[in-house]
């Protein structure tokens, strides 16, 4: 879900799961303003015309996601959570005064041709992939806690960064360091790993970003979500 400030609007294309019958209410109900766009802006006019559409739609998002059942679901949980954070953080990148809107409109081009490509979803896998089988043997041998479920919270958690490192690693290398800073930013503002990352596991998670990064020499960006976490 934390890539929906990235695709801007695109959330309608998959950002929530779609077995949540709320949150896919939400969206078809929301959809028929017949207001929202279908793809990233490439330019300043385009990215004009979609933040007065969200400006159309927001109301209705947080109206209809307010109406969705019981906290004790996880799916909706973490929507509750983040979806304040995505809105605001749109709509910082909606304002044209602040330096997140002047950053965004330097970099969206860029941003969109690998948001845009066919294989990015595959490129992504791919990475997650090659990092979960490295981590996989350290996952196991934490001593510890010896149980399957703790280390199902480390790998769930792992999942939900991986993700994020693949965007802002290839946002970086395609689109320069700035865009990649801009990337990592939004990502910061506009979710929270909390829940998927809980307490218990950071310590052990951040160790095993360690020792990738370690290993490979690839940058793990997303080890200060996790530190933000423990000195917030």
């Amino acid at each position: 879900m934390w890539y929906f400030v990235l695709i801007v609007f695109g959330f309608w294309n998959g950002a929530f799961s779609e077995n949540q019958n709320c949150i896919k209410n939400l969206r078809d109900a929301c959809n028929n303003h017949r207001m929202v766009p279908k793809e990233l802006p490439r330019t300043e006019d385009e990215l004009k015309a979609s933040c007065s559409k969200f400006e159309n739609i927001k109301r209705c998002l947080m109206r209809r996601l307010n109406m969705c059942g019981s906290d004790n679901d996880y799916d909706l949980r973490i929507a509750r959570s983040d979806f304040p954070r995505m809105i605001e953080t749109l709509t910082e990148i909606c304002q044209e005064d602040t330096e997140l809107h002047a950053s965004y409109v330097r970099h969206m081009a860029c941003i969109k041709i690998f948001v845009s490509s066919n294989n990015k979803s595959q490129i992504c896998q791919d990475y997650e992939n090659e990092v979960m089988d490295y981590l996989r043997g350290p996952i196991q041998r934490k001593q510890l806690q010896d149980d399957e479920e703790y280390r199902y919270k480390i790998s769930q958690c792992l999942v939900q960064l991986l993700s994020m490192n693949c965007f802002i690693t290839y946002i970086s290398d395609t689109c320069g360091y700035r865009a990649g800073n801009m990337t990592i930013e939004i990502i910061q503002k506009a979710t929270s790993i909390a829940e998927q990352c809980p307490s218990s596991i950071r310590i052990d998670v951040i160790d095993l970003l360690n020792a990738f990064e370690s290993a490979t020499e690839e940058i793990m960006y997303v080890k200060r979500f996790i530190k933000s976490l423990n000195f917030s």
